[in-house]
């Protein structure tokens, strides 16, 4: 999608989303986008959800212009993004999936939370998949070590029998943890 010489691009899924859940109509792909400013004004002034009309809108355009005015949209230029704009723009994507979750999907803000943790990869630049397994690519202490792993593993937890063939012999997990008495899973 461009729009006056900028490509839009996965801003366009998010806005036909917006429009059509407030207007019932949308920008049809291959078509040009009204520009961000006439965009908010269309949606603050549509019927329905305050989310969908402002909140989630707000937060969009808050991540295009740190995007587009913060150099974080030039990754392949050899430019890194700013750790704390990086940051900024990945938690409020998330909370921005969670809350189209909530909306559509008729679920508590508390799944639609779970449900973006499990879709959300965490990224733990210290962990290396080796043949499937989890390998720690810096030395830390045992507890560190299982912490860090059920860390990347996020929602879905681990059972002791994964920790102890992801740790090796010198972390024994049931050691570090306390576990529930009635099963092994975290």
């Amino acid at each position: 999608m461009v729009r006056s010489g900028r490509r839009w691009g996965r801003e366009t899924t998010r806005v036909v989303i917006l429009q059509w859940a407030t207007t019932g109509q949308y920008t049809p792909i291959g078509r040009t986008l009204p520009s961000v400013d006439q965009l908010l004004r269309d949606l603050q002034n549509a019927q329905g959800n305050e989310s969908v009309r402002l909140h989630i809108p707000r937060t969009l355009r808050l991540i295009y212009d740190v995007r587009n005015k913060r150099d974080t949209a030039h990754l392949g230029d050899g430019i890194d993004p700013n750790l704390q704009d990086a940051t900024l723009v990945v938690r409020n994507m998330e909370w921005v999936l969670a809350e189209l979750v909530r909306l559509f999907h008729n679920v508590s803000p508390d799944e639609a939370h779970a449900i973006i943790v499990d879709l959300v990869c965490k990224e733990v630049p210290a962990i290396q998949l080796f043949d499937g397994t989890p390998r720690l690519l810096k030395e830390l202490e045992a507890s560190d070590h299982c912490l860090v792993l059920l860390y990347w593993r996020g929602a879905s937890g681990a059972t002791q029998t994964e920790l102890r063939s992801w740790c090796g012999p010198p972390c024994d997990p049931t050691l570090l943890v306390r576990w529930p008495v009635s099963t092994a899973d975290i």
